[in-house]
């Protein structure tokens, strides 16, 4: 063993910082004339998520409160709410702080244009009179016509002052016209929240209504309008006048308000997908980015929904990338110099290890190499256990092989497996038995030298053809043959493959010599419940199997003699056989059993 060894997570740490460091060269090296652009692409995506977020919060808000009216309408269609009744209404309307927080007021207005209003913020109730409002008679005339909730136009409310968007239903009891309820929400609330979201990213929210009132964005947070403007409208926004909230060309911030003179730039070169739009406002050395979407919301109202940012956003990108670049080249070449030279000490080791894995998959481990000590310390362990394992194995392969010769190999691998532990059992078995014919007559004659090699040559070939039927040889009892087929390995097709066993056996025998000599074979195979397990003495055990499907399937080979057969098949072995045509023959008496039993031969069978 080698005195100076080398620990393997050194050699693992040196090995990953020099092919970081190789890989951070590569990536300067190719990436860097490109990073700027990508830095660039990076943002628009991140702007683009932060729309997503945008229509995803509009939605949030609006939603519930467009289901929130529908679920009023039905019930006050089935009778379950009466918004005449005062107290009812309230009761219902109060749930709102909790269920719906972002709803400012609600109304309901009955159809003499009587009503009132609900204030979230102090959950005061108010009754107000809305005859003397030509807004309101319009929205009567025209809202019972549908009988879905619907969006009114977005405004600013003279009554909570601050912008807003209401939701009217009508309310029905059967075909009762009973009145309408007004739903509000306070967008500048949701404006100061959206704009807190995203502080610190340098992006501004900005919502637009039908291309050119600015609904949603920071600068309009206090926004007001003149008295001249409040005078023009109401909250519900239906005349036709213009709606009082702030155009696009009236609001304090500069950039904002020019969106429309800003020039559109191609999605593939913004490398932006789908219905996102880029635009860009150059003003002498300055240049503001807009990304918007077009979406619908309020019934089939136009909304521009997106985020505005100035380009000098990316400059600390761009100048955090340049430094980063220049410190990598500076730290780059003394560590991948010594990386590559330590890892060059697992590079043999390995490569040996995994090429004698490899040869150990096989079945000749006789080749399989002895692996060298290695100077890193876990590598030597691994050396030294791999070539302690390549001994096990050799000698584990060559009991299984010598075990084999005496008992069949898959009962020899599994007794290996078990550690001797082969558990008997009591199971349905196939037993196929066979003995050759005059073989007494003919062992006379042999020498007692010619009679083994005749047997061993025999049996061999019988032993072959068995095992590719999957079954396995439990005795030699002088010239005879016991197989058994279904154990202890189960085998869904034991009986067809004992019966092809069979014929192939026949077949060998009837065309092949043995030590010279011509044999012939008579079989019968018996289907039936058995016992299998070790018997004999302590130290010698043998694997067989007992049980009168054993005794039957002996008593019918040697009635081929009688019947002139070569193959005899009982009844509960022939009627799972679909694989080979059989022939019945006339009921016949069993030595041992009282009852006469139906026998069956291969159809071909002479």
């Amino acid at each position: 063993m080698p005195k100076f060894r080398i620990s393997i997570t050194a050699v693992l740490v040196f090995g990953s910082a020099g092919t970081t460091l190789i890989a951070v060269a590569m990536a300067l090296y190719l990436g860097f004339s490109s990073a700027i652009e990508n830095t660039r692409d990076l943002l628009y995506q991140s702007a683009e998520r932060t729309i997503d977020g945008l229509i995803k919060d509009i939605s949030n808000d609006l939603d519930p409160v467009y289901f929130h009216a529908q679920s009023l309408s039905t019930r006050t269609l089935m009778g379950d709410l009466d918004p005449r009744r005062l107290d009812d209404w309230r009761n219902t309307i109060a749930e709102l702080p909790r269920t719906l927080p972002q709803v400012a007021s609600a109304a309901f207005i009955g159809p003499d244009l009587q009503g009132v209003i609900y204030l979230a913020d102090d959950e005061s109730v108010l009754r107000r009179d809305f005859s003397m409002m030509p807004q309101a008679t319009k929205l009567f005339s025209t809202i019972k016509e549908n009988r879905e909730p619907r969006w009114l136009r977005p405004l600013w409310s003279p009554i909570i002052h601050k912008s807003i968007v209401a939701i009217a239903v009508p309310l029905f009891r059967i075909d009762e016209f009973l009145g309408i309820h007004v739903a509000v929400i306070n967008l500048d609330d949701f404006s100061e929240r959206l704009a807190r979201s995203l502080e610190g990213t340098g992006l501004t929210p900005f919502v637009v209504y039908e291309n050119n009132w600015l609904l949603l964005h920071p600068a309009i947070a206090n926004w007001a309008p003149t008295p001249e403007l409040v005078a023009m409208e109401s909250i519900f926004g239906q005349t036709g006048f213009n709606v009082v909230l702030p155009d696009l060309e009236s609001v304090p911030h500069e950039k904002i308000s020019r969106f429309w003179e800003a020039k559109i730039v191609p999605l593939e070169d913004a490398g932006l997908m789908g219905a996102t739009s880029i635009s860009r406002l150059k003003d002498n050395d300055q240049t503001e980015i807009f990304l918007y979407r077009r979406v619908k919301k309020f019934g089939d109202r136009n909304l521009i929904v997106g985020a505005h940012f100035d380009r000098t956003l990316l400059a600390p990108e761009f100048e955090r990338l340049m430094n980063y670049g220049l410190l990598s080249l500076l730290v780059l070449a003394l560590p991948v110099l010594a990386a590559l030279g330590i890892g060059g000490l697992t590079v043999k080791p390995i490569r040996r290890l995994a090429s004698a894995t490899q040869a150990a998959r096989g079945d000749d481990l006789d080749n399989v190499p002895v692996l060298a000590n290695s100077r890193i310390r876990e590598l030597d362990e691994a050396a030294a256990s791999f070539n302690e394992m390549i001994v096990g194995l050799r000698e584990r392969s060559r009991i299984r092989n010598l075990f084999g010769k005496y008992v069949p190999p898959s009962i020899a691998k599994k007794l290996i497996e078990d550690e001797g532990g082969l558990e008997p059992l009591n199971a349905e078995a196939t037993v196929l038995f066979v003995d050759l014919e005059g073989f007494t007559s003919l062992s006379e004659r042999l020498e007692p030298r010619m009679i083994a090699e005749l047997l061993n040559e025999y049996f061999s070939a019988m032993v072959a053809i068995i095992r590719q039927h999957n079954g396995i040889v439990t005795q030699f009892q002088g010239d005879a043959i016991l197989a058994i087929f279904n154990i202890p390995i189960a085998d869904p097709e034991h009986q067809s493959n004992a019966v092809l066993a069979a014929v192939d056996m026949l077949e060998t025998v009837s065309s092949t010599e043995f030590a010279g000599h011509q044999l012939k074979i008579r079989v019968g195979i018996n289907t039936g419940e058995v016992f299998a397990g070790n018997v004999g003495a302590d130290d010698r055990l043998n694997y067989t199997v007992h049980g009168d499907a054993v005794n039957i399937a002996a008593r019918i080979e040697s009635m081929n003699k009688d019947l002139g057969t070569r193959i005899l098949i009982g009844e509960t072995t022939a009627g799972k056989v679909t694989s080979i045509p059989l022939r019945k023959l006339p009921d016949v008496s069993i030595r041992g059993k009282k009852q006469s039993a139906a026998l069956y031969a291969v159809a071909e069978d002479d």
